[in-house]
């Protein structure tokens, strides 16, 4: 109702109970081929897989 009049209110809208949470949040993929993707143009940073505390550190170097 308050939203309604235009009244600024708190909206509590993220659960605090991990078993409402809905979705795919941290789970792994079941195969190798269905995890994330990455795209890069330049091929010596190329590798089959990283582990996702590479991930960052691959970022900045394919900038520099």
């Amino acid at each position: 109702m308050q939203k309604k009049l235009g009244f600024r209110m708190l909206m509590d809208v993220i659960p605090l109970r991990p078993e409402l949470v809905k979705g795919i949040h941290g789970r792994k993929p079941v195969a190798a081929d269905q995890g994330p993707l990455l795209i890069a143009t330049r091929r010596d940073l190329a590798a089959e897989s990283y582990h996702i505390v590479d991930i960052k550190e691959l970022i900045l170097r394919h900038w520099l």
